[in-house]
């Protein structure tokens, strides 16, 4: 008898392995993610990316920075807000001017002037004339654009002698050390016009293995207005996702998507306000059950407060770790600029 008793305690103890495991892998990680988001933010202003006169679009040339609405049957000029990514505006994989990176056929959600994205921007770090070719463009970017403090190491057969550390290979002295990037990085800058004419809402989203970013890793869900915030917006609270209804995706694969959105992960929520697009990154704090008759899914999500009363959008993107917030003001020009 006590034997048996003896072996259920073990073999709990053994169950608990995986998870402890699971729980410390995934710790590590978080702490990893933070740590890249406040390095990936030194590194925005150090190399003074609040600067719009170095930003540029896919096509090599300046972003728009305003555009001009209708607000109350009046013509008003509005701040834009722009993403910079440039992994994902040099990826092969990617490669689209807008963020998030839906189908066209997907309709501007009802209520909306128009559709709820941003220009996808990178670097201008050359003049015009040298620009690199595309895959150049990306080596560059996957340098400045990921965490490179994850240090390759190899580990030998004879467990009793210590790894080695990678250097970049084919040079006669090595002083580059290989790392893994396996956390890298963009930016959302969302204009705060009651703050200021050159205030924004700087948003760094940290990714982890984002190798081969493709359109499908970022998807948006519908939000019905007056229905799908069950908390008043509070601090984000309990919300209702919607599959937009004319992606034409089947049953199975709504299911599935809906699936992946788990405890963790991020949403940006979006909606126009006096014209102007603001965009706001709230932390998925639990997952509700899927209901297929609606293709939804409720979830309790984190963040600043949000406006119930306004029209909204949401967007989910694969691989997002961590989001690092801070009200900004543009860099503009001065007595020593020219």
């Amino acid at each position: 008898m006590a034997i048996g008793v003896l072996s259920v305690g073990l073999l709990g103890v053994a169950a608990l392995i995986p998870l402890a495991m699971h729980q410390a892998e995934r710790g590590l990680s978080t702490d990893r993610a933070a740590a890249a988001a406040r390095r990936a933010y030194r590194e925005f202003e150090v190399r003074g990316m609040a600067n719009p006169r170095l930003w540029a679009t896919y096509q090599d040339l300046p972003p728009l920075l305003t555009d001009t609405v209708m607000v109350a049957g009046n013509p008003t000029v509005v701040p834009l807000s722009l993403c910079l990514d440039p992994i994902g505006l040099t990826s092969p994989t990617l490669a689209r001017n807008k963020f998030p990176a839906i189908s066209e056929a997907i309709p501007t959600p009802p209520g909306m002037p128009k559709s709820p994205t941003m220009e996808r921007i990178k670097l201008a770090l050359w003049p015009s004339a040298v620009i690199p070719a595309a895959k150049d463009q990306e080596v560059l970017y996957r340098e400045l654009f990921s965490a490179l403090d994850d240090l390759d190491f190899e580990r030998p057969t004879n467990a009793r002698l210590p790894s080695e550390q990678q250097f970049v290979p084919n040079q006669t002295n090595p002083a580059k050390r290989l790392a893994g990037g396996r956390f890298s990085w963009m930016a959302t800058l969302v204009p705060r016009p009651q703050l200021g004419a050159e205030m924004a809402t700087l948003s760094i989203v940290v990714m982890e293995r984002r190798n081969n970013p493709k359109p499908d890793d970022e998807r948006v869900f519908d939000m019905n207005l007056g229905q799908d915030f069950f908390s008043g917006g509070i601090a984000g609270g309990d919300v209702r996702l919607r599959w937009p209804a004319a992606s034409g995706l089947n049953p199975t694969l709504v299911r599935e998507r809906l699936e992946e959105l788990r405890s963790g992960q991020w949403i940006m929520l979006s909606q126009f306000l006096a014209g102007t697009l603001q965009s706001r990154w709230y932390r998925v704090q639990s997952v509700g059950d899927i209901d297929m008759s609606t293709k939804s899914i409720e979830l309790t999500l984190h963040g600043p407060d949000w406006s119930p009363n306004e029209v909204t959008q949401a967007t989910w993107v694969k691989g997002v770790v961590a989001v690092f917030e801070k009200t900004i003001r543009l860099e503009g020009s001065s007595l020593w600029t020219n």
